[in-house]
């Protein structure tokens, strides 16, 4: 199917004062989004060499996800788990949030990111609706059973955001930023990037995370021949 590419929304990225009146108009501080990594970092710093191959980056990404739910269950969000996709729901439900490993220049503006780790059909489904709602750049083709627009989503669905981080000797980098399709496997390319932290590692400032052998919940992966626009 052929598309317009020129008529697509220009990716952006929001820092400074951009990005937090932009969280703002979303229901959100920043402390909302840094405090959560924070606190999964302080766990995940527990692990030792003792502990099983990829725990660290396992915990990290689990309780990410939990405190980010704690801290905002008070103000009247909710949570799903649907798919193997752990998701904080906006309590007006019309997006949601999931905290995931990035790779690339993440939290740095105009920097180009993906997810660090494979990604299945679910999320690729998740994608593929935000392109839908909030358009955005894209790769040459789409998905096979995915040809939009006839594609027909779940009548809950409502667009998803990555809060994506990365450790780095100076913190754990991170970005709220809307994806909007996928290379195989990857996510990465993006409508929107809301530039945050970096966040702290807790304790003393002497911990460095190693999340490199990270791998968040164990989904079914789908390779899918998808070509890069040249």
């Amino acid at each position: 199917m052929d598309r317009n590419v020129e008529s697509e929304p220009e990716e952006v990225w929001l820092t400074g004062d951009d990005a937090e009146t932009r969280l703002r108009q979303m229901g959100l501080e920043v402390a909302d989004l840094v405090q959560p990594l924070e606190l999964a970092a302080v766990d995940a710093a527990g692990c030792t060499e003792v502990d099983a191959p990829g725990a660290a980056g396992y915990i990290f990404w689990t309780r990410g996800n939990r405190y980010l739910r704690e801290r905002l269950h008070p103000r009247g969000w909710s949570w799903t788990n649907r798919d193997n996709i752990l998701r904080t729901i906006s309590p007006d439900k019309r997006f949601s949030i999931s905290a995931i490993s990035g790779a690339g220049a993440v939290g740095v503006p105009s920097g180009r990111v993906q997810t660090r780790n494979p990604k299945g059909s679910a999320v690729a489904t998740l994608v593929r609706y935000n392109y839908s709602v909030t358009g955005g750049a894209r790769n040459a083709d789409f998905l096979p059973g995915l040809d939009f627009p006839e594609t027909e989503f779940e009548p809950d669905m409502h667009p998803t955001w990555f809060l994506l981080y990365k450790a780095t000797s100076e913190g754990i980098m991170m970005e709220l930023s809307m994806p909007v399709d996928m290379l195989g496997s990857t996510v990465n390319r993006w409508r929107e990037h809301i530039i945050i932290g970096p966040a702290g590692y807790g304790g003393d400032g002497g911990v460095r995370l190693d999340l490199d052998s990270f791998g968040e919940a164990n989904a079914p992966v789908v390779d899918v021949p998808v070509e890069r626009i040249a």
